[in-house]
């Protein structure tokens, strides 16, 4: 199991850690394969693949989120069942959730968060620390209490995602909201 820990300070410089986590700091046999990574402005996304085969294959993605009207920022949580370059992150195959309603974490746009990854070739937690809130999420198999006809793919997906019941995130320190949502 490795950990990386550092400080960011924009949703951009997250994205890229992600990056480097999966690719370069997991030991060389537990590495996940890059599938996409864009860097631009206002546009990072990142889709990994782990090394697993057949029913162990796991993709993740990752991608920015940011409503310019009300200035909040996020980090959407996916999970898909196969990439296809030409499809957009919303079109890729198998993907959960509704993306108008989103796993996801809080970002930000100015400041710093501290963050710490916690990973192998199945799984990744994160944390993070923003202002005096911390946040988490997990990316990866669960071990199942069912056989693989009833839960072919047991993939968990979870992010203390700051969603009201319109779909606008809030912001990343609001803590009068009581639906904080965890996991999927």
């Amino acid at each position: 199991m490795a950990v990386q820990q550092g400080t960011i300070t924009d949703t951009a410089g997250l994205i890229n850690q992600l990056r480097i986590f999966f690719t370069s700091t997991l030991p060389v046999s537990e590495r996940w394969t890059q599938l996409r990574y864009n860097s631009s402005a206002g546009l990072e996304e990142l889709i990994v693949q782990g090394n697993g085969t057949g029913i162990d294959t796991i993709i993740c993605g990752f991608k920015h989120y940011f409503n310019s009207g009300s200035a909040n920022s996020e980090i959407i949580l996916q999970h898909f069942d196969s990439f296809n370059n030409s499809n957009s992150f919303e079109q890729q195959i198998g993907g959960i959730g509704r993306f108008e309603n989103p796993i996801a974490l809080p970002a930000i746009t100015s400041g710093t968060i501290n963050y710490w990854f916690i990973g192998n070739s199945r799984h990744v937690k994160i944390i993070l620390k923003i202002g005096t809130i911390y946040h988490q999420a997990y990316l990866g198999f669960g071990y199942p209490y069912a056989n693989p006809y009833e839960w072919s793919n047991p993939v968990i997906i979870g992010g203390s995602s700051l969603v009201d019941f319109d779909g606008v995130p809030l912001k990343y320190n609001q803590t009068s909201f009581a639906g904080i949502n965890c996991f999927w």
